[in-house]
């Protein structure tokens, strides 16, 4: 059984965070954890995230590199997405879940 987190890096993303938390929460499987690395928004990006059970942390460095690493080292497949990104199919996260099974490090998607 895989534990997947997702990585959300945000910055003035008011107006997509709200509708991004709500499809990766409605993923079948849930993710074990939602990490939002906030780049010291100026808007309500934060507040908006904090409407939902995810971790907020700060990104000082310019990069979420750092998380990433962490993670793996934890044992924990990762899944990062923007928060413009709205998966609309139920099953992202078992499909990418799946792909991790036949040891594929990273995988990319389409945008539409």
């Amino acid at each position: 059984m895989h534990i997947i987190s997702v990585i959300i890096p945000v910055k003035n993303e008011a107006d997509n965070i709200e509708q991004c938390l709500e499809a990766v929460f409605s993923q079948s499987p849930k993710p074990h954890e939602v990490i939002v690395v906030d780049g010291h928004s100026t808007d309500k990006t934060v507040e908006s995230a904090k409407k939902f059970p995810v971790d907020v942390v700060y990104d000082d460095y310019g990069t979420v590199r750092h998380i990433e690493q962490i993670m793996r080292v934890c044992g924990h497949d990762v899944g990062f997405m923007d928060a413009g990104c709205i998966h609309a199919k139920k099953n992202w996260l078992a499909n990418l879940v799946n792909d991790f099974d036949n040891d594929v490090g990273a995988k990319g998607g389409m945008i539409r």
